[in-house]
């Protein structure tokens, strides 16, 4: 096998892979289907009021580190008080006055649920 048909080979297997990621992440996020009924092969033409970015593979990786670190450490707290609050991450990158949230995808339905509670508490606290 020549070096151009390894290349071909691994750029094909690296799209699948991405594509089958997107699939993956449309379906855990409960993405509803196009009405053609047809699978986008982007995101930005999926049936959402959100705009994704799916990203995969090794360019992901140090991220996901940070993030199972942080989710690491925050089970080792919530362990010791026996409260089983969903978790998320927030990075706050320097030089920034805003912030990147993050949770897993499984969980993101109770992190939006427990978000509402917080933002209606919050609403109270302020309308005193």
């Amino acid at each position: 096998m020549t070096s151009d048909e390894a290349l071909r080979k691994s750029n094909a297997f690296n799209r699948n892979n991405g594509r089958n990621k997107q699939e993956l992440a449309r379906k855990l996020l409960k993405v509803p289907d196009n009405v053609t009924g047809r699978i986008p092969a982007d995101e930005e033409d999926w049936n959402s009021h959100v705009l994704f970015e799916v990203k995969s593979g090794k360019q992901v990786d140090p991220i996901a580190t940070r993030f199972y670190n942080a989710e690491s450490q925050s089970q080792e707290f919530i362990d010791s008080l026996g409260d089983k609050k969903p978790f998320s991450m927030i990075a706050m990158p320097t030089g920034t006055g805003d912030g990147i949230f993050m949770c897993r995808l499984s969980s993101l339905e109770k992190v939006v649920e427990a978000l509402h509670k917080n933002w209606e508490k919050y609403e109270k606290q302020e309308n005193k």
